[in-house]
């Protein structure tokens, strides 16, 4: 035991004996205790001696205080507390959950719609009754949602206050530092302005879209303009409320929120949904994509919209580099354009890197760490020098932690060559036995800023279905680098989807093209149908990272797979397997 917990030991005795420390923060330490009188488990909260100021005190006090009040199934319970007015220790205790954290059952993956459901229930009960007490936690978050004998229960009411109180009470709070969790913050919190029981259940909205998504809603996010995928059609209105940016304009209170949630589809299965409601989609699909007009076929419009086919952590991210004006994002994208166009990992595509970096704001940095989703990521800082810029690359591993520092000079008039030596460096440092084979894959275009430049944007464009401006940019990346692998491969997938004729001009430029690229093209020009599914599976479990080598299995198997037998829900059932959560 260390000095604290034998002091807290010998002061609990013998009504309580400590057994162990269950977890640490800034105000107190929390330790598992025996209840010898009731002979049951309690958790106890000590207030860390050292912090032990009038201010930190009171900020105690009250937390205990407000706890005692509120006697609900779905809140921490208060049993016991020490005013600490003798010099001894202060502390409360309470209800010990021995289970986890809903944050850390979402570090698994989102909720079942049961396990949803049930959420939904318990958190808006407990907030509901909570303001009927006139008592607005502040600090909603997965990590302060803890499961409790089959139940998810709201804890840690440290920063809670009174309804009827004034704002200045947070001056038992550090001064000037904002009370709260930056990333669950609403609007009003984060701004600093007094706070109601509305920003409570923007809080809670957050918590229950990321519940059921499996992705942090961004700061500030406009509800209307958002991303609901994953979001069940029973909970939808409730968040799209509860999101808004303007208080008055959410949920009047947690109760009526909850009494508009109905969740009387959870758990049904996306295969039994659509018998039920989009049986003619069905019919038209079991065809095999006889009867869809020319264009590109359906996935590839569902795959703009989830762009991560490949695994749920890829190996490689980049996010944009830090700098004055607009280098450093340019830097990256380029650098992120070399690096995902290797078989050899699969890397996180930075447009959806910047679809909530760009949302989460002045969050984004503190967000990396979780969001980004790869084994390994770099950040970095663009040094303006006199003659020769420098970036100041960090190699990240997933959990956050560096593991590698750089130092890559270069500068904005030649940005191509630059973002090849960033990409270079992230190969060397990670994948040194494939360096030399990624800069074979990658020699064309490199050096040309303007090849590049076109792919990259071709890329955008093609994301965004506008194909017409896709053809002209890679066809422009071709006519400036001829011998450009990638242009030309992405030009031949544009044409097979438009069902449009193939160009001859670039087959030279395909010829340089590895595994499974070029074997991905030849399986998709093999007349028969069962020969053409068959290599199809066999590329994509070759190479399961190659994200475009499920789309191609999946969006031949979805349009023809019922013509060879294969039924819509299979094909269903294993693209959510293989599909990502976030």
């Amino acid at each position: 035991m260390d000095a604290l917990q034998l002091r807290a030991a010998a002061a609990l005795a013998p009504r309580y004996l400590v057994e162990a420390q269950l977890g640490a923060g800034g105000m107190g330490h929390v330790f598992r205790a025996r209840d010898t009188r009731l002979d049951r488990l309690v958790a106890v909260k000590v207030l860390r001696p050292e912090l032990a100021t009038a201010r930190s005190i009171a900020r105690f006090k009250r937390e205990a205080r407000l706890l005692a009040r509120l006697n609900h199934p779905n809140i921490l319970a208060i049993h016991d507390s020490h005013p600490a007015e003798d010099g001894g220790l202060l502390y409360y205790v309470m209800d010990y959950a021995p289970g986890e954290t809903l944050a850390s059952e979402l570090a698994r993956g989102p909720l079942t719609p049961a396990a949803l459901a049930q959420l939904t229930r318990d958190l808006l009960s407990a907030l509901a009754y909570a303001h009927a007490a006139a008592v607005i936690h502040r600090d909603v978050k997965p990590s302060n949602i803890f499961i409790l004998s089959g139940r998810y229960t709201l804890g840690d009411f440290g920063i809670a206050r009174l309804l009827a109180e004034a704002e200045p009470t947070d001056s038992v709070t550090a001064d000037g530092v904002q009370p709260g969790t930056l990333a669950y913050m609403a609007p009003e919190q984060l701004a600093g302005r007094p706070v109601t029981p509305a920003a409570d259940l923007y809080a809670a909205g957050m918590v229950l879209y990321e519940a059921a998504t499996g992705r942090v809603w961004p700061a500030l996010a406009t509800p209307t303009r958002h991303d609901w995928h994953g979001v069940p059609s029973w909970l939808r209105p409730a968040l799209q409320r509860a999101l808004r940016i303007e208080p008055a304009e959410r949920w009047p209170d947690a109760g009526t929120m909850l009494a508009a949630v109905r969740p009387r589809s959870a758990g049904r299965s996306l295969v039994l949904r659509a018998a039920a409601y989009g049986a003619p989609l069905i019919g038209l699909l079991l065809v095999g994509g006889a009867l869809l007009p020319p264009g590109r076929p359906l996935l590839s419009r569902i795959w703009s919209k989830t762009p991560h086919f490949a695994a749920a952590q890829s190996d490689l991210a980049l996010v944009p580099f830090r700098s004055e004006g607009e280098v450093g994002r340019e830097l990256a994208k380029y650098a992120a354009a070399e690096l995902e166009w290797s078989p050899r990992w699969s890397f996180r595509p930075f447009a959806d890197v910047l679809s909530w970096w760009d949302s989460a704001g002045v969050q984004a940095e503190g967000l990396a760490p979780r969001r980004v989703h790869s084994r390994w990521w770099g950040e970095g800082r663009v040094i303006t020098g006199d003659d020769r810029d420098t970036l100041l690359l960090v190699i990240h591993d997933s959990a956050g932690r560096t593991v590698r520092n750089a130092r890559v000079p270069g500068t904005t008039a030649q940005l191509g060559d630059w973002a090849r030596d960033v990409a270079d460096t992230m190969v060397r440092a990670l994948y040194p036995q494939y360096f030399n084979e990624f800069t074979e894959l990658s020699s064309g275009g490199r050096g040309n800023f303007a090849a590049m430049g076109d792919l990259v944007n071709g890329l955008a464009a093609f994301a965004a279905d506008d194909w017409a401006a896709a053809e002209s940019l890679f066809t422009a990346s071709l006519e400036s680098d001829p011998s450009f692998g990638r242009p030309a491969w992405e030009l031949r997938l544009l044409a097979l989807w438009r069902r449009s004729a193939d160009s001859v001009k670039y087959t030279a430029a395909l010829a340089t093209l590895p595994a499974p690229y070029d074997a991905l093209l030849a399986a998709m020009n093999v007349p028969n149908l069962l020969r053409r599914d068959s290599l199809l599976r066999a590329l994509r479990d070759s190479y399961p990272d190659n994200s475009r080598a499920q789309l191609l299995l999946f969006d031949e198997e979805l349009h023809r797979g019922a013509i060879i037998g294969i039924p819509l829900r299979q094909v269903l059932d294993d693209m959510r397997r293989r599909t990502p959560r976030d």
